[in-house]
């Protein structure tokens, strides 16, 4: 599996902290997930875009995900998001979408 879409389902909970390394596409908006963000996915090394837009996440975004090199983009508006982006994240070079 390489794309997941999981929006628009009104599911909660907390993510897992671990996921597949073949994922390139990640879709979880739209939801009531909670909890903080797993730092584990930057591991993600195939990933290129993540939507975890419209949920109830807190916390910071972990500044190992600023890391994941194939990331295009990141979407995570609406979330209950605290803290500021690291200065790691102007290393991501193909980011288009922050």
């Amino acid at each position: 599996i390489e794309e997941l879409y999981l929006n628009s389902n009104n599911l909660t909970d907390v993510v897992p902290s671990t996921a597949s390394n073949s994922f390139r596409i990640i879709n979880l908006a739209e939801n009531r997930f909670s909890g903080s963000l797993p730092s584990t996915w930057s591991t993600l090394s195939a990933l290129e875009e993540m939507y975890i837009n419209v949920n109830d996440f807190s916390g910071i975004i972990p500044s190992s995900w600023f890391a994941m090199g194939s990331l295009v983009v990141l979407s995570g508006a609406n979330n209950a998001l605290t803290g500021s982006l690291p200065t790691s994240w102007s290393s991501m070079s193909l980011i288009q979408t922050l």
